[in-house]
């Protein structure tokens, strides 16, 4: 399968160059290109475990002092840059190589080569130990989502997510310390990429995350009603998802 490459950079002749060098890897493509990481992250462009990120220090640099940072680092990166020093490239866990301005082929097939290594062991030796049962339809499951608040874009763990729910059209997550933050994504596609073992679709508009779960009891003779653990209101789940709101529940 071929490896989609992200690239983050405002140059323009950066981006081209790279896109007519890469026609002669058929394991790589581009899957789309950004000015800034926050654009890139705000169109998920970018998965943490498959994909490969070719960026301008400088766009590493409009995010160091900002929470995206702390994800940044956990990808893999080539980075293109005259002026890094050891002491930068230490911050950045994962980066795989340095491209020196102006670009050249030799630099870009060595750095590709290099990926193409650290990929094939990661693959052979850590994520089949580390994912265990963290699969999902043969995919691995996401454990951040990526949330916004005002201009800011927030990865913030599944784990610390108490439900979702729509209002007025729009989607919002809210965590454990019962703040609400602002989902770039409608509920039909959250619930696709949630991990159906902790979060389940309650009604057309909330999914609630199991872990939160304080208590629920049956009303009406056909819906149930549940307590989070958060102070917020009753969740109601609807008649139609009662027989599989107990079938999920038991089975966990």
């Amino acid at each position: 399968m071929a490896i989609p490459i992200v690239m983050i950079s405002s140059d323009e002749s950066k981006i081209e160059f790279i896109n007519h060098h890469l026609k002669r890897f058929t394991e790589y493509y581009i899957e789309g290109s950004f000015s800034n990481f926050f654009d890139a992250f705000g169109q998920n462009q970018i998965s943490l475990l498959h994909t490969l990120v070719i960026c301008d220090n400088e766009a590493i640099s409009l995010v160091r002092h900002n929470s995206l940072f702390e994800t940044i680092t956990n990808l893999p990166v080539i980075i293109i840059s005259n002026t890094l020093d050891q002491k930068e490239l230490k911050r950045l866990n994962n980066y795989i190589d340095v491209l020196s301005v102006p670009l050249k082929e030799t630099e870009l097939e060595r750095a590709l080569e290099k990926f193409k290594k650290i990929k094939s062991f990661v693959e052979r030796t850590i994520l089949p130990e580390r994912n265990g049962t963290e699969l999902q339809d043969g995919h691995a499951i996401k454990k951040r989502i990526l949330l916004k608040r005002t201009k800011e874009y927030l990865p913030v763990l599944l784990t610390d997510i108490v439900f979702f729910y729509v209002q007025n059209k729009i989607t919002f997550a809210v965590d454990k310390y019962a703040k609400k933050i602002f989902v770039p994504k409608n509920i039909g596609e959250l619930e696709e990429n949630l991990c159906k073992k902790y979060f389940f679709r309650a009604n057309r508009q909330q999914i609630i995350n199991i872990e939160f779960i304080s208590s629920f009891k049956q009303i009406d003779k056909v819906r149930i009603m549940i307590t989070m653990k958060i102070d917020t209101d009753p969740i109601i789940i609807a008649q139609t998802k009662v027989h599989e709101f107990r079938n999920w529940i038991e089975s966990v």
